[in-house]
């Protein structure tokens, strides 16, 4: 679950600080119409959606191939796409220096950040339900969205971050993070592993 945070203390700003980057430095006008900023929220809960039939075909084409990650690497997986969104954040300040940052690009990190939300939260949930004795199954599903609180308690604490420091260092900062969050679930799945298989084997 701690490992997990480091995931959402990525995707925390993206409820928080990424709305005031988007407010000084999206350009949201649209033939003289200005795009309400909240609208951006909206498309974040239709993404995962959009994003999830190319992505369960994705998996079964690997299925059907003998190579589809398992749950541990899906979630890796994850980290690693949203991380590089944050990057694609950090790289605005490069691409288009002082000029306002085209409402496309916002929109493209919605997809590349919606689409390692889908490789992270569905499968963390199924593997808590797989994994939980059936005593502790609706427990540990709750401990597992303990994740989402430890995640954005600590996404508000360096939240402040970004009056100082510039948008590029603020957003890099996230993306090491989640991209160590990768790392660690990464290291940990040989023993995750092991666990599955007792518990498959306990039936």
């Amino acid at each position: 679950m701690l490992v997990q945070a480091a995931f959402w203390i990525a995707q925390s700003q993206v409820w928080n600080v990424y709305n005031l980057w988007v407010r000084d430095h999206v350009e949201m006008s649209v033939a003289g119409w200005q795009v309400p900023i909240p609208w951006f929220q909206a498309l974040d809960a239709i993404a995962p959606g959009l994003l999830l039939p190319p992505t369960l075909w994705l998996w079964r084409r690997q299925a059907a191939r003998g190579g589809e990650p398992d749950a541990i690497t899906k979630m890796a997986i994850g980290c690693l796409i949203f991380g590089s969104g944050m990057v694609w954040l950090a790289a605005s300040g490069s691409v288009f220096g002082a000029a306002p940052v085209p409402l496309l690009w916002a929109i493209g990190f919605h997809l590349l950040s919606n689409w390692g939300w889908v490789f992270f939260t569905p499968i963390a949930v199924g593997l808590y339900a797989r994994a939980a004795p059936k005593s502790l199954n609706a427990m540990m599903i709750g401990i597992n969205s303990m994740a989402v609180f430890v995640g954005a308690t600590v996404s508000g604490r360096i939240g402040g971050l970004y009056e100082v420091w510039t948008p590029g260092r603020f957003w890099l900062l996230h993306a090491g993070i989640i991209a160590g969050g990768a790392l660690l679930l990464l290291a940990l799945r040989p023993a995750v592993r092991r666990m599955l298989r007792a518990a498959d084997a306990q039936g």
